[in-house]
């Protein structure tokens, strides 16, 4: 299957979606560790993106929307969490430069990139209590399918269901960056709210391909 710029707008729409019926959840486990605002800034960092496509999808090519979408969100929800997610979605653009269209192969290099991407910014790696620990294992899931041979689907049902679950084992792993630091061992037996942020929106791409209109 290829993804082609209007498939993309759809999809984040879907993302916007999964964002919006989660942010409750977000706020609650970000109450804990963190503002207590993540549930907001997501939804009003993808509502800033459905909009900014909305507006510039006839003028730009695929790479230049999602990259251009990307700052649109950096600028509207200059928070840690809501930069860290802009860079990686600018960073999956990047990987889409030359492209047409997004193919199994292409997605799974953006995801790689985006996970890439929050990791140099926020100098983080996986195991660290942070949305990495989520977007890592959902990328090696969404690679591992295609290598399967498995389609966009269930490649991104992979993803969408190894993030959820990695993001729940992020309980016992112990903050060490942000807000969340000063917890210490107290952190341990709390999921991390950015973890849980990648989580969703691997759910809101993933839904969008399990919808009865595709």
């Amino acid at each position: 299957m290829q993804i082609g710029k209007a498939e993309v707008v759809s999809i984040f729409g879907s993302v916007l979606t999964s964002v919006t019926e989660g942010a409750d959840r977000l706020t609650e486990l970000d109450s804990v560790l963190g503002d207590g605002d993540l549930g907001l800034t997501m939804q009003n960092g993808f509502r800033t993106i459905c909009d900014f496509m909305a507006a510039n999808e006839a003028s730009l090519n695929l790479s230049s929307l999602i990259i251009q979408a990307g700052f649109a969100m950096a600028e509207k929800v200059p928070s840690t969490m809501g930069t860290l997610v802009s860079i990686g979605i600018v960073k999956a653009g990047k990987a889409a430069q030359g492209f047409e269209s997004i193919d199994e192969n292409v997605a799974g290099a953006m995801l790689k990139a985006a996970a890439d991407g929050i990791a140099a910014r926020g100098k983080a790696k996986r195991g660290e209590k942070t949305i990495l620990d989520a977007l890592y294992p959902a990328s090696e899931a969404f690679s591992s399918a295609f290598e399967a041979g498995e389609d966009f689907a269930a490649c991104s049902a992979a993803a969408a269901e190894v993030g959820e679950k990695a993001a729940v084992e992020t309980s016992r792993l112990k903050s060490i960056y942000g807000k969340a630091a000063v917890y210490g061992e107290d952190s341990i037996g709390k999921q991390d709210p950015g973890a849980t942020a990648a989580a969703i929106i691997l759910k809101g791409i993933s839904g969008w391909f399990s919808s009865t209109k595709h």
